[in-house]
């Protein structure tokens, strides 16, 4: 049980009502909410000059090539989620792909 209050705690700063637990009567800790959002993108490509989806150290992906487009106008998203994943070589047509950031919209690079 916290002690009570005295002449000597008269200078400490009060806590705020809205902080303080209403079945404990314990000071809480605040949380800091950071809001995300998440982009849907429906991409096509033609798979000859790609290894496939999946991100690869030594070859040029899609995932990659999308990450790293992506981060030119928003270097704070998350990587690249596709829904779906294609081979090397293979085609794709309105394969869907999603993305996290902090802001409600992408910005437009290139003067759009």
């Amino acid at each position: 049980m916290p002690p009570e209050a005295t002449d000597d705690d008269s200078d400490a700063a009060p806590i705020p009502s809205d902080s303080i637990s209403e079945v404990t009567g314990v000071p809480q800790r605040t949380r800091s909410v950071q809001h995300q959002y998440g982009v849907l993108l429906m991409v096509a490509y033609d798979g000859r000059r790609f290894s496939g989806w999946a991100r690869q150290t030594n070859a040029r992906s899609v995932a990659g090539e999308l990450d790293g487009a992506i981060a030119a106008v928003d270097p704070k998203a998350s990587a690249t989620r596709g829904l779906s994943r294609t081979d090397a070589g293979v085609h794709a047509r309105e394969q869907l792909a999603g993305v996290r950031q902090q802001t409600r919209t992408l910005p437009c690079a290139g003067g759009c």
